[in-house]
């Protein structure tokens, strides 16, 4: 037993004595291996997994090419309605009618009227001296297949009767004057009166209108002439109110502005001056004449 103790003390001495000489290399080994366990267990707790949250991919957009230049679009052409309407004017008396374009017209001596196979239309003047300013005409073609020969509206002025004589007529050259009645187309008012002229199947319709302003007589007429000849006997008749009330409608379109009075001085050369050529004028923004022609 004493053997044993004195083992073990010597074996005791021995440790103490080692523990004194690596103290130092102990410990250090000591707080190295509590550092390693510690850089492991906060290893060990970021290798658990970790709840993210996925964000959603934003889709990486193509490459912007170069911008591709846009065409100059071509201004398309307007294209312009021609008007179905023109306006004659005539300064000289101060006259302006519209009228459908389809429609002819004539001036001057090429204005003066005739009834086919009947001569010439007369004027409501009678054995005063008038002149023709103008004469709208219907096509032909208005009333294909029919007996229908001709449809005027004949502008004539006369400077040399008065208000009272303007209110009366004298046709076909009569030497009695033939009584009128008042009416109103358009704007203007009118002495009127109707006549008409046939021989050998063929007709003539006459409307005379007068009217008295700037010491001027006008006179307008509207005429309906048809024929039926040989093999046309069995032709229909053309609708004589449906042609008298398109003239109608060009009638209602009549303006007659004031004149201005020439000076004293100034007639003598007016008249050596020819005679201003007429005007057609095409119809402005505001046609004259509400009608459809």
């Amino acid at each position: 037993m004493t053997n044993l103790n004195q083992s073990g003390s010597s074996n005791s001495n021995r440790t103490m004595g080692w523990l004194r000489r690596h103290l130092p290399e102990v410990i250090a080994a000591s707080t190295m291996g509590a550092f390693a366990l510690i850089v492991i267990s906060c290893s060990s707790k970021q290798d658990k997994p970790v709840a993210q949250i996925t964000m959603p991919e934003t889709v990486a957009s193509a490459p912007s090419a170069s911008p591709t230049p846009t065409p100059t679009p071509t201004p398309k052409k307007v294209k312009k309605h021609r008007p179905t309407t023109a306006t004659y004017v005539n300064s000289d008396y101060g006259i302006s009618v519209t009228y459908p374009r389809k429609y002819g017209i004539n001036f001057g001596d090429d204005a003066q009227v005739t009834w086919p196979g009947l001569g010439p239309v007369a004027s409501g003047f009678g054995n005063s001296s008038g002149a023709s300013v103008a004469t709208i005409e219907l096509p032909g073609s208005m009333y294909r297949d029919t007996d229908f020969a001709t449809g005027f509206l004949n502008i004539n002025v006369n400077k040399q009767v008065g208000r009272e004589q303007c209110e009366q007529f004298a046709v076909e050259k009569a030497d009695d004057a033939v009584q009128s009645s008042t009416v109103r187309v358009g704007s203007n008012d009118f002495h009127e009166v109707e006549t008409t002229v046939a021989k050998e199947m063929k007709q003539g319709d006459a409307h005379y209108y007068h009217m008295f302003k700037n010491e001027v007589c006008y006179e307008f007429t509207m005429g309906v002439g048809t024929s039926r000849d040989g093999a046309e006997d069995s032709m229909p008749q053309v609708d004589r109110t449906d042609v008298f009330r398109k003239l109608e409608k060009v009638l209602a379109t009549v303006q007659i502005k004031p004149l201005e009075k020439q000076q004293e001085g100034d007639v003598h050369s007016a008249d050596q001056d020819s005679p201003k050529t007429p005007a057609i004028a095409e119809p402005a923004a505001t046609v004259i004449g509400s009608d459809k022609l």
